[in-house]
């Protein structure tokens, strides 16, 4: 996150000068990753407000990358992507949480209610920035284009722009310039910083400024500056209690009357908004945090940045996996280490999670539960925990111990009666149809009780089935409940066909599910890679966890299609259920049902055969079912 108020006052004062990006040619540009994402999910034309509707990952984000690495490619230009570590933690937050959540839920309810009013432009400015996606979310789908393109990235042991500065300061210039937020400007090792790419237009620019011009026109040193940034506030800092909703001058201002940033709080010690927060403390943590931040050095070892900047770091064999006490200051370790977040803190699902049903999955399925992913995921990795700490087939040994993990296959190495079902349904599947994942996700949620027609604590959310009978609607339901665990072929760009409030109730299943899923198949990797049960020095882990199944997270387009279809059909057909296909008219319905799909998903690749293939995966659950 920016420094706040900086931006203006680089743009008022004419700090920020722009140049064509061709002045970069045959040259390594370094990249915060974290920062690069933001801009692209926040701006148009990747900016997608509806995925707090639908579920799933960005549609458009796929094809806006591609296009800026070729951009980039056009003009001999190397990015080098730093994506951020382990986070310290944000502890004047913490007891926040709690109030954010609230607030996005309470807009997500209110967007529904406009929605389901007719009101659908003010129903998409709630959605906006209330999809509860985290950057990591995305890593995975960046890193298969990152593999697939050959770009080189790096993930930091913390912060991405100490990282960064690393890379650039090094004495050979692993980069030579860097794309970054303004917080990068606070550590003295980088003057010049690219704040904006522009890589869309015909002709591509950058907009860049530089530190020791701020500096100047500031009339502040550097250790100032790193005070002032401090006290108005980054992502890792709050804004100074006294000054909170004051601009960048009246900081500067301050700094300079007490000479240094510690002297400035000192004087407000007695502040109720410093004494409650302890902002002191805050202040000298978050200070040596930027001082002293942690990079991996090119000798593979763990090191504060001012030392690996300015001395070589020690070469000592016995411990290049991390710092000594000799090479960080004596505090260093509590906010390296103790100020990271001692607990993980789950939002609430994007339907809010107020069924009873969801309730009782997240702790008996996903949680406490003997076969619970998460108990096992952390069982596997205490296992492992360190007292000091071929590719086709480490991939089959990983998912056996997973599926073994998850009672698909016994001891014996038999199949279960789940196996049986899933090898049964797969055996009939196409091999393009790429059933493998939704097969494997609707028989867990057959085996949590979840993957039924019944309404969800009773209620009856939009977006469900719009005719017949109670039964004939239960029925439908679990049609549109099973295929929208399948992912929809989309067109990159945002979604803007019908929205289901019930699907994405269902969704919030899924998605914990597929999470939980994931984490374990994780762990169950690094278990065998860390107890020896496969080569641990190996080049190929990327491939690896790029194979590794749950690689993405379904929206609920497939069960949105299904509706669609499914209600048009039953509408042309008197409102009434169609029992014999072959009956007069049906043929010329089913046709007439298939162009209304067209018509309607417009953001849908071939919705006539994604209708098709839907309901080939109903044919096989059908048959796994009565195996």
């Amino acid at each position: 996150m920016p420094i706040k108020h900086l931006q203006s006052y680089l743009t008022e004062r004419k700090h920020l000068q722009t140049f064509p990006l061709s002045v970069l040619t045959d040259s390594r540009l370094g990249i915060d990753a974290s920062y690069y994402l933001q801009q692209l999910t926040d701006n148009p034309p990747s900016r997608e407000p509806l995925l707090a509707a639908t579920g799933g990952l960005h549609l458009a984000l796929n094809q806006r990358i591609e296009a800026d690495l070729r951009a980039l490619e056009k003009l001999r230009i190397k990015p080098v992507f730093v994506f951020p570590g382990l986070l310290p933690a944000k502890r004047w937050k913490q007891h926040h949480h709690h109030i954010e959540y609230n607030e996005a839920c309470r807009d997500r309810r209110d967007a529904w209610a406009k929605y389901e009013a007719g009101q659908e432009e003010a129903a998409i400015k709630l959605f906006e920035g209330r999809n509860g996606l985290v950057q990591w979310d995305l890593w995975r789908m960046v890193l298969r284009i990152f593999r697939h393109r050959n770009v080189e990235f790096l993930v930091a042991p913390y912060v991405a722009w100490a990282q960064l500065i690393y890379l650039l300061r090094h004495p050979k210039s692993y980069i030579h310039a860097i794309y970054g937020p303004t917080d990068t400007l606070l550590y003295p090792g980088v003057d010049k910083l690219i704040t904006s790419l522009d890589l869309t237009s015909n002709t591509p620019f950058f907009t860049c400024t530089s530190r020791r011009t701020i500096l100047n026109d500031l009339a502040v040193n550097e250790d100032q500056f790193l005070d002032i940034g401090i006290l108005v506030g980054f992502e890792h800092s709050p804004p100074f209690p006294p000054m909170h909703e004051l601009a960048l001058k009246a900081t500067v201002d301050m700094v300079k009357h007490y000479k240094s940033g510690h002297a400035a709080v000192s004087a407000f010690s007695d502040h109720p908004g410093v004494k409650s927060t302890q902002y002191l403390d805050q202040y000298a943590r978050t200070r040596a945090m930027v001082k002293h931040s942690l990079i991996f050095s090119s000798e593979g070892s763990v090191v504060p940045l001012p030392l690996a900047i300015t001395i070589p770091t020690h070469s000592h064999p016995n411990h290049l996996h991390h710092p000594t006490a000799a090479d960080i200051p004596a505090d260093l370790h509590d906010i390296f280490s103790h100020r990271l977040p001692d607990e993980i803190i789950e939002p609430p699902p994007l339907d809010n999670g107020e069924t009873n049903e969801y309730k009782r999955f997240i702790k008996e399925v996903i949680t406490d539960g003997q076969t619970g992913p998460r108990a096992t995921a952390l069982a596997l990795i205490s296992s492992v925990s360190h007292s000091f700490w071929n590719n086709r087939k480490v991939m089959g040994n990983f998912c056996w111990r997973f599926l073994e993990l998850r009672g698909f296959l016994l001891n014996s190495h038999t199949h279960s009666p789940l196996a049986r079902a899933m090898y049964t349904a797969i055996k009939q599947a196409r091999l393009n149809d790429k059933f493998q994942d939704p097969l494997y996700l609707f028989l867990e949620l057959v085996r949590a009780g979840v993957m039924h027609g019944h309404l969800w604590s009773g209620r009856a959310f939009s977006g469900g089935p719009s005719f017949g009978t109670d039964d004939e609607k239960s029925c439908m339901l679990l049609v549109m409940r099973v295929l929208s665990i399948v992912p929809l072929n989309f067109k990159p760009q945002p979604w803007s066909a019908p929205l289901s409030r019930e699907l994405l109730v269902f969704n919030s299943f899924v998605r914990s599910l597929t999470r939980a899923l994931r984490t374990l198949l994780e762990v169950t990797t690094l278990n065998m890679l860390l107890r020896n049960d496969a080569r641990r020095a190996r080049d190929d882990l990327l491939d690896i966890t790029l194979s590794l199944p749950f690689q993405t997270e379904v929206n609920t387009g497939f069960g949105v299609l299904a509706k669609v279809y499914l209600d048009t059909l039953t509408h042309l057909n008197n409102q009434t259920r169609v029992r014999d296909p072959n009956a007069e008219g049906v043929k010329e319905y089913k046709q007439m049902a298939l162009e209304i799909c067209e018509e309607t998903f417009p953001g849908v690749k071939m919705p006539k055969q994604e209708v098709e293939r839907g309901f080939r995966f109903w044919d096989i659950v059908r048959l796994g079912m009565k195996r």
